[in-house]
C-alpha cells in the first residue's frame, strides 16, 4: 500500500476494537513506517445526529413518525415520503442514488411506524435521509367488490349507501370483500449502500450491535438489495452511541 502523493500518511485503519488495529496494521505490506498512533473519534457513531427539536436546517436529526401517504416518485428517480411527527408534518427524502434504499421507502404504507435520521434541508424543507427504521407495520388491506356466486363476476354498485348486485343473475351482496395483503418489508433497520455513507454516519451493521432494544439489522448486497438479519444479544453492547477508534501510520 503506497499513498499516489507526497502525503506524510501512509494509511488510515478504522475499527470498533482497539487492539484489533495493530493487528491489522501488521497484516498491510506499505513503505517503512516512521510512527503511528490510534485515537479515538467520533467517525461511524452518528454524534452529528440530534434527538430534539426545533427542527433547524443543516443540521441532523432522528425524528420518529406515522407514514400519511405512499412514497411519491419524481423524475429522476427520487422519492418523497409524508409523515405525521412530534414536529408537525415532515417529508423525507430518498434520492436515486441511495439504490436499494428506496424500495424500503417505496414499500411503506399509511400508518406505518418509522424513524427516520437525516439532515433538514431548508429549501425545500424536507429530511434528507440517512437511515430509516421501520419500527411499526399497519395492515395492508385491499377493498373490492363482493363476485357473484352464480357466475363468479365482479358485482357492481347499486348506488350510494345500497347493496352490491349482478345485473345478468339478480343476485345481491351487502358488504365488500376485505383482503389482506402480504407485506414486502419487515421491521428493521435500512440504510444506504456502503458505498454512500458519510466519514460521521454509523451503518445500521454498527447501529445494530449497539442498540440493546433492537433486534434486526440490515444490509445491501452488491447489487443494492437489502437483506435482514437477527442482532444477537452476545452482539450488542448497552449505549446507542459507540466509540471508533482509527489507527494512522506516517512516512518516515
Amino acid at each position: 500500500m503506497i499513498p499516489a502523493t507526497p502525503c506524510p500518511v501512509l494509511y488510515g485503519l478504522r475499527g470498533d476494537v482497539m487492539d484489533d488495529l495493530p493487528v491489522a496494521a501488521a497484516a498491510l505490506e506499505t513503505e517503512d513506517r516512521d510512527r503511528w498512533a490510534i485515537f479515538l473519534t467520533n467517525q461511524g457513531t452518528d454524534d452529528h445526529i440530534l434527538t430534539g427539536g426545533p427542527l433547524v436546517p443543516s443540521r441532523s436529526y432522528v425524528v420518529k413518525g406515522t407514514v400519511k401517504n405512499r412514497a411519491r416518485r419524481l423524475k429522476g428517480g427520487h422519492l418523497l415520503l409524508d409523515l405525521d411527527t412530534e414536529y408537525g408534518p415532515l417529508t423525507c427524502a430518498a434520492y436515486e442514488p441511495s439504490k436499494g434504499f428506496r424500495n424500503a421507502f417505496q414499500n411503506l404504507i399509511p400508518g406505518d411506524g418509522v424513524v427516520v435520521l437525516g439532515e433538514i434541508r431548508d429549501e425545500p424543507r424536507v429530511l434528507n435521509s440517512e437511515k430509516l427504521h421501520v419500527t411499526f407495520l399497519a395492515e395492508d388491506i385491499e377493498i373490492s367488490n363482493p363476485d357473484c356466486p352464480v357466475c363468479g363476476r365482479k358485482m357492481k354498485s347499486a348506488g350510494k349507501g345500497q347493496a352490491y348486485r349482478c345485473k345478468r343473475c339478480r343476485t345481491k351482496a351487502s358488504k365488500t370483500i376485505e383482503t389482506t395483503i402480504p407485506r414486502k418489508l419487515e421491521a428493521g433497520w435500512y440504510e444506504p449502500p456502503r458505498l454512500l455513507p458519510q466519514a460521521s454516519v454509523e451503518t445500521a451493521e454498527a447501529h445494530g450491535r449497539c442498540s440493546g432494544p433492537y433486534t434486526s439489522i440490515v444490509e445491501y448486497d452488491n447489487r443494492h438489495n437489502y437483506i435482514r438479519y437477527p442482532c444477537t444479544s452476545e452482539t450488542r453492547e448497552t449505549s446507542w452511541r459507540k466509540r471508533s477508534y482509527s489507527a494512522r501510520s506516517g512516512r518516515p
